[in-house]
């Protein structure tokens, strides 16, 4: 029984010994799968009963302890709300994945309480460190296969977006009295766009106006997008929903970050790198105006599945990866040779 053990029996009066040994059964890292247990259990309102809870299922003891030695930004989470282990106590929150419906029903539940807009993005991030200790308890249980994890990421990005994005466009609509409907879609690209996110995965978004709407509402737009991206970004008491690029926007950072989609159309005709299309295949528009999805998506057939290539152009593409390989780090698994990059490119290049 090493000293933690004995304090907190000392402390709690309770038999911790049992619920050790099951928390470090499985864990990766003991070590710390114990010290974050000690954070979680005295930030509990009652410890007393969830440690009683925990000596009569030594097996919820020992998922909390695969998830709290695996990782430490999930166990943050549980310490910043410990009522988030009770979800480990269902067996159907292993076995069934959160779904886009589902999601959705959670996230509008926890916006309706919300009492201001700060607090409401507080609830969105909630909603994150809820769906993904469910995710990542199934993941290391491997419960699912990866590509039902990668999907289910994606479908909590989906739904984090879209919710984010109805709670930005009402409160900028009502301060600058715009349309109660939207004229921007977002576009999302890469692995969002290919809907397959890791753990660790940015969100590339392109923001996409419709074509009719006037001068004033445009300016309105832009300023809407900006703050959409930061609200997504900022850092607040449960940390940002995603680290947010905008880079695959026609001409990069140094173009305008939103666009009429007629705009769109004719960039991707005339101007874009071979790169730029390669990078069209993987995306797809996750909320905005039914009009900008089908044309986004007549757009990226049109553009992606010609009849044929040309040798130069498969030059371009070549050449192209080529430098990226020069400019990787030794052992660079993203961008080195062999890497995740070469993995997609050839991929995409096939297609």
């Amino acid at each position: 029984m090493n000293d933690g053990t004995i304090r907190l029996e000392a402390r709690y009066q309770r038999p911790i010994q049992p619920i050790i040994e099951s928390l470090i059964s499985d864990s990766a890292q003991p070590a710390n799968a114990i010290a974050n247990f000690e954070r979680w259990l005295n930030a509990t309102s009652n410890p007393q009963v969830q440690l009683d809870s925990l000596l009569d299922a030594p097996g919820v003891a020992r998922i909390l302890g695969v998830l709290m030695g695996a990782s430490q930004p999930i166990a943050d989470s549980l310490i910043q709300s410990p009522e988030l282990v009770s979800l480990l106590y269902d067996p159907q929150t292993l076995l069934r994945l959160p779904t886009v419906d589902s999601l959705v029903i959670d996230g509008r539940q926890l916006l309706q309480a919300a009492t201001s807009g700060s607090h409401a993005r507080d609830r969105l991030r909630y909603l994150k460190q809820r769906a993904l200790i469910s995710i990542v308890a199934s993941d290391l249980l491997q419960l699912h296969s990866p590509e039902a994890i990668w999907r289910a990421l994606s479908d909590l990005a989906d739904v984090l977006i879209h919710l984010a994005f109805e709670l930005n466009w009402q409160e900028h609509r009502r301060l600058k009295d715009l349309p109660d409907v939207c004229p921007v879609a977002i576009i999302g690209f890469g692995k969002l766009g290919g809907q397959e996110l890791n753990y660790s995965s940015d969100v590339d978004l392109v923001f996409v106006l419709q074509d009719d709407v006037d001068e004033r509402v445009e300016r309105e737009c832009v300023r809407f997008c900006e703050g959409f991206g930061r609200s997504l970004s900022d850092r607040m008491g449960r940390g940002s929903l995603f680290r947010v690029d905008l880079r695959l926007r026609p001409y990069g950072a140094g173009g305008a970050i939103i666009r009429r989609m007629n705009s769109f159309e004719g960039y991707y005709v005339r101007y874009a790198e071979p790169w730029e299309i390669q990078a069209l295949m993987r995306s797809r528009c996750i909320v905005g105006p039914p009009e900008i999805a089908s044309r986004w998506d007549e757009m990226v057939r049109a553009q992606c599945f010609r009849s044929r290539r040309t040798d130069m152009t498969i030059e371009e593409l070549l050449s192209m990866r080529t430098r990226i390989e020069e400019s990787a780090a030794e052992n660079d698994i993203k961008r080195g040779a062999g890497g995740i990059r070469d993995v997609e490119f050839l991929i995409q290049l096939l297609q």
